[in-house]
């Protein structure tokens, strides 16, 4: 009997199911990677928007010649007079602060339900000016309920402190971060 040369149909099945299994290891950690990249990109990107937020706010708030106060729904919550700036050592807290730049010009900064897409945003408007603080094609805040402002001063001699907070969702992903600062007011009241 003459012996041919080749493989069983066994090896071959064997060394199919090998190629099988190392082929789904690599397309599972190839697509983890990928994901994993993604979701690095997407947290950046909300960092930063975030980041970029705050850093507008907070130069606006330091730049300040003058603070107008907080509002809490559609009315100013106080209004400071030339002895205090209307923060209480437990805090004022609302939705939009009021100041004037050493411009002169006010500028009120906004957590507000836009009622379209997307739905909450972070503005700053001045005279007839509204511009939103965040990419509203990257993130949205989590809903309007999560952005506050909060003013405490212990007394008419210490400067008022703004408390910023809000809390900004990916629209892509729905991923989430939280961002807060303090802001501490030291042009108040120039003349």
């Amino acid at each position: 009997m003459e012996k041919k040369h080749g493989f069983t149909l066994i090896e071959l099945t064997i060394v199919m199911g090998i190629f099988i299994v190392i082929g789904t290891i690599i397309v599972s950690v190839l697509s983890a990677t990928f994901t994993g990249n993604t979701k690095i990109r997407t947290t950046g990107e909300l960092s930063q928007n975030g980041n970029y937020a705050l850093s507008i706010i907070t130069n606006l708030l330091l730049s300040s010649q003058r603070f107008e106060g907080i509002v809490v729904s559609s009315s100013p919550s106080c209004t400071p007079t030339d002895s205090t700036t209307c923060c209480t050592p437990t805090g004022v807290s609302g939705k939009s602060i009021s100041f004037v730049g050493l411009d002169g010009g006010t500028t009120t900064l906004t957590c507000e339900d836009t009622g379209s897409s997307p739905a909450y945003i972070i503005s700053s408007a001045s005279a007839s000016l509204s511009i939103p603080l965040i990419d509203a094609t990257q993130a949205r805040l989590s809903n309007a309920g999560t952005c506050s402002f909060t003013c405490t001063q212990v007394d008419e001699y210490s400067p008022p402190r703004i408390d910023i907070s809000f809390s900004l969702q990916n629209i892509g992903d729905g991923s989430s971060a939280n961002f807060r600062t303090s802001v501490s007011l030291r042009n108040q009241n120039l003349k």
